[in-house]
């Protein structure tokens, strides 16, 4: 799979030549991955004009352009891009093609008439960090609105004799799976130095402000 415009190329890996496997295999490697292409240009093999594989293409308002015997050209950079996909893997005779099949892929993901790599004519930009500080600071305000959102949901309150409160499991001694808070317990005494006195059926339990349950 390869865009013509920007060169950009993709490989999948297939069993078979099925034209559903085919159509997987578009939709999982491009079209779940990048931009819709408004056609696609294929040869006239059985996996292509298979009703599976079609029917990917209208699902997602594609159209297919099928080259004849009059216009073969049209796929000529797909064809020449499988001959230089061949004569890598001619050179790593031995090796696991389906690990060498990437190596190669990325090797020609660039092209000396573009004079710049596909991922920039994609994106307008080198896909490295270069606003690194901005996005921090961004993601750091997002921070602050998220808790200011979940703040305004809070209701102030102050514990007193009486109230049920839930007292919240250690995570070291519960496990994953098991519920996270014992109660409810009422509370008996609100002390003078921020503890409270927890009523736990036949005993008393003194607990820290700081560990209260809301």
């Amino acid at each position: 799979m390869i865009d013509q415009a920007t060169r950009w190329l993709e490989v999948g890996v297939q069993p078979d030549e099925e034209s559903l496997t085919t159509a997987e295999s578009f939709d999982r490697e491009w079209l779940c991955r990048y931009p819709i292409p408004r056609k696609v240009v294929h040869d006239q093999g059985p996996e292509f004009t298979g009703e599976e594989f079609q029917e990917l293409l209208r699902s997602y308002g594609i159209t297919a352009k099928p080259i004849t015997a009059k216009n073969s050209q049209a796929d000529a950079i797909c064809e020449r891009v499988h001959l230089e996909i061949e004569n890598i893997l001619r050179c790593h005779e031995g090796t696991d093609w389906r690990k060498v099949i990437y190596y190669t892929a990325f090797a020609l993901s660039q092209h000396p008439q573009c004079f710049s790599w596909p991922t920039r004519l994609w994106t307008r930009h080198d896909l490295t960090p270069i606003a690194r500080r901005y996005l921090s600071k961004r993601r750091f305000n997002a921070i602050l609105v998220d808790n200011d959102r979940e703040n305004d949901k809070r209701l102030e309150h102050f514990y007193k004799p009486g109230d049920q409160v839930m007292l919240r499991i250690p995570k070291h001694f519960r496990a994953k799976v098991k519920r996270v808070a014992d109660g409810a317990f009422p509370i008996k005494t609100e002390n003078d130095n921020g503890t409270m006195i927890l009523g736990k059926g036949t005993s008393l339990q003194q607990l820290a402000a700081s560990s209260r349950a809301n």
